[in-house]
């Protein structure tokens, strides 16, 4: 039996006061000034007028006040089937997707991606990178590619270049077309190299160009988000001999706080050494029900549970919601 490990949760927050503020100070302002203006004649004769005012006046203060609201930043691991989908929000609202596919969901762009990004209230993506080019990590972003919808960079890795398994070449060669079609900018990155916000970074942990690793998924690429001192590491399907590789050329790459287990969770990744070095606080799966491959395998889940380390997988859990803060501390949000 697995152990449970506590994981710091809180419902979706619902912020109040900061609206009490907007409309105090506002009816301070329609006592002060408006109403006299509007209703000196008759704020007698007839009250139930100055009534609405206030009550009018007040709802239009809360509304602006709540479409207005800078959103937090945070990460979703989207319940995508056997495959991976990441969506991240920075707190100045530019939008990061990390892969986007499946194999055990059908349209997954159409049923999944879409749907959630309209409900953020999200018409365009800023960047998408793509660890690889499996399908189980592509398929929606190619999906909603091919429908036009708004993307403004998509971002490879470099090794890609070099692609020379059949259908993983194939895949980059129609990724190629469909960004052209779709006025989307294609970016490469390599180890060492960043990017991001004001707010949160990127670092590009590998592979590097060119490669001495050979197959797809032995060059996924590996980012580290920082956000102040909340560090997450996205790992592709990258193997255990990259991960320690990893190690070897960042020694100081430090305790994190999220991990993206590799490869849903594989018992060929997430090597003990990778595992006790991170240290992360939360490891989080993506795979399907029921999948072909026994992801997450039970090598890689009693590694965790040796080593302390909490984890949640969408299987059980759905999709998962982190709020970070800069100060290092996080929540999964329950829904």
């Amino acid at each position: 039996k697995r152990q449970k490990h506590n994981i710091p949760t809180t419902p979706y927050p619902v912020i109040i006061f900061p609206g009490f503020y907007y409309f105090f100070l506002l009816l301070f302002v329609w006592k002060t000034y408006i109403k006299d203006i509007f209703f000196k004649e008759e704020r007698i004769k007839k009250p139930g007028k100055i009534i609405t005012g206030y009550g009018v006046v007040g709802i239009l203060c809360f509304c602006l006040f709540v479409l207005h609201l800078p959103k937090p930043f945070e990460i979703d691991m989207l319940s995508v089937g056997q495959g991976d989908g990441i969506f991240i929000r920075s707190k100045e609202n530019v939008i990061f997707m990390i892969d986007g596919g499946s194999t055990s969901m059908k349209e997954v762009g159409k049923y999944v991606l879409e749907p959630f990004l309209l409900y953020q209230g999200v018409n365009r993506i800023d960047y998408w990178m793509l660890s690889h080019m499996d399908t189980d990590h592509i398929s929606g972003c190619m999906e909603l590619l091919e429908e036009g919808f708004p993307v403004s960079y998509v971002i490879l890795p470099k090794s890609v270049i070099d692609e020379n398994e059949k259908e993983p070449k194939e895949h980059y060669e129609k990724i190629l077309q469909l960004c052209k079609n779709n006025d989307t900018e294609v970016l490469y990155i390599q180890k060492g190299e960043r990017f991001g916000t004001t707010s949160i970074e990127f670092l590009c942990l590998g592979p590097n160009y060119p490669s001495k690793f050979l197959g797809t998924n032995e060059n996924s690429m590996i980012l580290k988000l920082s956000y102040g001192k909340f560090n997450v590491i996205f790992t592709g399907d990258m193997g255990s001999e990259q991960e320690k590789v990893v190690l070897e050329e960042w020694k100081n790459i430090g305790k994190i706080e999220v991990l993206k287990a590799a490869h849903h969770g594989s018992k060929n990744s997430n090597c003990i050494e990778w595992l006790q070095t991170l240290s992360p606080s939360l490891s989080i799966i993506s795979a399907g029900k029921d999948n072909l491959y026994g992801h997450p395998s039970w090598e890689t889940l009693n590694r965790m549970d040796e080593l302390d380390i909490s984890y949640l997988c969408t299987i059980e859990q759905g999709q998962i919601k982190i709020r970070g803060r800069e100060d290092g501390r996080f929540w999964v949000i329950e829904k």
